[in-house]
């Protein structure tokens, strides 16, 4: 199964900015899509076509940029808005009308963007669903962020999700195992597959890992290596979002 890539709108005709948008959004699994012109960008966050929206202020006329505010406030949608600027008097202008987040355009700013596209990574893999039928008599929708961890046990796996509920699907784990990496799960043993925001303490030295439940799962030889490096990154990119942790849950 495809999993529907998220998508990146930026407005600048700044070069040297735009390509190093351009390249963390596709390193993020963002499809980034450039314009030089206003009109077109602002009609595809009011029809919803983007997760993430940047808008280089250096593009727009100081004395529109209230109307072009409240034109935004008035459709607005779930496009998160980040205003780029290297003119700190237009950025707290822009803030004056709302508090969109902003990025400076200065040494910093490499650093900064993967931090925006760890945040809006992370809240769109709470909202969508993962890729699994559902079960016989569940009526909820199965959101990466209600599974605590996933289990295989000969031709099925289970879900253990958040409330302590179980589900079951008939599904092998190898199946599944690419189609969830992006949701921020990772594989930890040949029967397990986890959600790192739910890890609390991780002890690659005695192969174990403990949940925010207290439960211990094992961790496989063969594994230990890639967790400690992809748990450590994800508490790295969480350390920034510490809102967006407590949130997803």
């Amino acid at each position: 199964m495809n999993i529907k890539t998220n998508k990146a709108a930026i407005l600048s005709v700044d070069t040297k900015y735009l390509t190093k948008l351009e390249k963390i959004a596709a390193k993020n699994i963002f499809d980034a899509e450039s314009f030089n012109h206003a009109e077109r960008f602002f009609e595809g966050i009011r029809m919803k076509k983007y997760q993430i929206a940047f808008i280089d202020l250096d593009m727009l006329p100081m004395q529109n940029i209230k109307n072009t505010w409240e034109s935004i406030q008035d459709n607005y949608t779930e496009t998160k808005i980040i205003v780029i600027s290297g003119d700190m008097e237009k950025i707290y202008a822009s803030l004056h009308y709302h508090p969109y987040w902003f990025l400076l355009k200065d040494n910093m700013f490499e650093k900064h963007l993967e931090i925006i596209f760890d945040d809006i990574t992370a809240a769109c893999m709470n909202k969508r669903k993962l890729p699994v039928n559902k079960p016989h008599g569940y009526t909820e929708i199965l959101s990466g962020g209600k599974v605590v961890y996933i289990r295989s046990q000969k031709n099925y796996i289970k879900y253990i999700l958040n409330d302590n509920q179980t589900i079951e699907e008939r599904k092998t784990l190898a199946s599944l195992e690419k189609q969830v990496k992006e949701y921020g799960f990772i594989r930890i043993h040949k029967q397990t597959i986890v959600n790192m925001k739910y890890i609390r303490e991780l002890d690659l030295k005695n192969n174990y890992i403990l949940l925010d439940n207290d439960r211990k799962l094992e961790v496989g030889r063969v594994f230990k290596e890639s967790l400690g490096k992809s748990y450590h990154k994800f508490l790295y990119a969480y350390s920034n979002n510490t809102n967006l942790q407590i949130a997803d849950r």
